[in-house]
């Protein structure tokens, strides 16, 4: 189990392979260069990945405190109701446009990043520490843990937890901030073991009272927007955990679960199936994690062994994945080689498609595998992938619900004091229609967007005039492999048989083609 990869097999393919699943894919340039690097040294640039230099830019707005009406509550005497309202008003119109921008700048950061692994790892550990914007509400607080999971995701799981269990965004998310010794909330207590860390039936709910007391003390200042610790807050009193007794910590609770074999087998369970592919047998996670306790729960030997092993190569992974919507979005405009990052239209897209950056849909993250998949998601993919060559209005793209709420949502801060939220799944006859909200609906719906693809670099002139040259070389970047004869056959009759250059026009065909083929929805 586990035995390395042969060096000998490496290739463009085994190389493509690795940079989708670990990264959002690449260029045939790029991929020419990982693949001369050979397996273990483009394996160590991606896990090592603090070694490559990284200039993105942080937002303005990522620093405690900013935006927020008030730096402290004495601020607030003197004012009316009306004064106070109307701050908070400017306060959350700020809020909304901050979280809007991180979401974009997270999806040009999948696009650009030089450390693809990182973008890639911190997309997983969002998933599985799920926590939400819509009940965090503040976006400096989702920046925040956005930042630690780039900063501790490929070092020790323990540090990361730890990291965690004291996280502004988590704390709110779990309710942790008035969990006190009079009072201990057990929301964390209880997701820590169940989805962080062991899974259900591996611990009692004993374990989650006892723990619960462990991790009271804790509270979120949203003046100076830090967590702050209260010991007098604070259960510190002897507790009886997982068979162990003692005045346990937050830090101590930590400790004694990953003591827990399961701890290794759950974390590498996930691993693999983000990774790799779903249900691995109990063998091959046995022998992942003994990986994982032997470098004392360091990540970066167990990612280093997942991706250099012959399973992460077998038949059995390769393009069996089905991408999720940040896969497929950002790895469509990169085959494309599109002029734009389009990241607003991108992140409301990744909405409708059933992935909204910064707000899981539950404590659990997204279930992912087949459930990206359904019948108006798969028809929303083929639509997007007629817009990004043709180009198009929102009603033709299928994302008019999209617009629709958001110009109800900006007629009704117009007609309430108080902002207004309109539900993902809210429907349309529910909420008001004043004509001003129908014009801009209608203006939403039908601007027309340019197309996202670059034709002349995908398809220079002297690659038309040999048509299965022209198949292979595409195929070979949307595919990442050589057609089948049955596709090969499918797509050249999919052009005119004729002597002269294929034409732009017989060329957005021929991608559009590969583009809602099955095998284009795997990775």
């Amino acid at each position: 189990m586990l035995e390395a990869f042969p060096p000998q097999l490496w290739n463009r393919s085994t190389a493509a392979h690795l940079l989708k699943r670990a990264g959002f894919g690449t260029s045939p340039e790029q991929l020419d260069l990982w693949t001369s690097l050979g397996l273990d040294t483009a394996v160590d640039r991606l896990v090592d990945w603090e070694l490559t230099e990284d200039p993105t830019a942080e937002p303005d707005w990522a620093q405690p405190a900013f935006g927020y009406p008030f730096q402290n509550k004495k601020e607030l005497q003197g004012l009316s109701e009306d004064e106070r309202r109307e701050l908070f008003k400017e306060y959350q119109k700020t809020q909304r446009k901050n979280s809007q921008d991180l979401r974009e700048r997270w999806l040009n950061r999948f696009l650009t990043t030089p450390r693809p692994l990182q973008e890639k790892l911190t997309l997983f550990w969002h998933g599985h520490f799920a926590t939400s914007i819509r009940k965090v509400k503040i976006s400096y607080f989702m920046w925040k843990q956005l930042d630690l999971f780039r900063r501790f995701g490929n070092g020790s799981y323990e540090n990361l937890l730890m990291e965690v269990a004291r996280d502004p965004a988590m704390l709110i998310w779990l309710d942790g901030t008035d969990s006190n010794d009079k009072a201990p909330n057990e929301n964390f207590a209880r997701e820590l073991m169940e989805l962080f860390t062991l899974g259900e039936g591996h611990y009692t709910e004993e374990d989650v009272k006892e723990s619960a007391r462990a991790f009271t003390g804790w509270r979120v200042d949203r003046f100076s927007q830090t967590a702050t610790f209260n010991p007098k807050r604070s259960d510190r009193g002897s507790k009886k955990f997982l068979g162990q007794r003692g005045s346990f910590n937050d830090q101590d609770i930590i400790r004694i679960i990953l003591q827990q074999e399961q701890a290794a087998q759950h974390i590498c369970t996930k691993l693999w199936t983000f990774f790799a592919y779903e249900n691995p047998s109990p063998q091959l996670m046995e022998a992942l994690a003994a990986t994982f306790r032997e470098s004392k729960m360091e990540l970066k030997p167990l990612l280093k062994k997942l991706f250099r092993s012959q399973e992460f190569y077998s038949a059995q992974a390769l393009n069996n994945q089905i991408k999720s919507p940040v896969q497929w979005w950002v790895s469509s405009l990169k085959n494309i080689a599109s002029h734009s990052p389009a990241t607003h239209l991108g992140t409301r897209i990744l909405t409708q498609l059933g992935q909204s950056l910064l707000e899981p849909p539950s404590v659990k993250g997204w279930d992912g595998g087949r459930t990206w998949i359904s019948t108006s998601t798969l028809m929303l993919r083929h639509n997007t992938a007629h817009y990004m060559l043709y180009g198009g209005t929102a009603a033709e793209l299928g994302i008019g619900d999209n617009f629709k709420r958001l110009a109800f949502a900006n007629q009704a801060k117009k007609i309430n004091p108080e902002p207004t939220t309109v539900a993902p799944n809210t429907e349309m006859e529910e909420q008001p229609t004043p004509e001003p909200t129908t014009k801009l609906a209608n203006k939403l719906l039908n601007r027309s967007m340019p197309a996202l693809t670059e034709l002349a670099q995908l398809a220079p002139p002297e690659l038309r005039l040999d048509r299965s040259k022209l198949i292979n070389t595409l195929s070979e970047r949307f595919l990442q492999n050589i057609p089948d004869p049955k596709l090969s056959a499918f797509l050249e009759n999919s052009l005119p048989q004729k002597s002269e250059p294929v034409t732009d026009q017989e060329l957005k065909k021929l991608l559009y083609q590969i583009m809602t083929r099955p095998e284009y929805q795997l990775t």
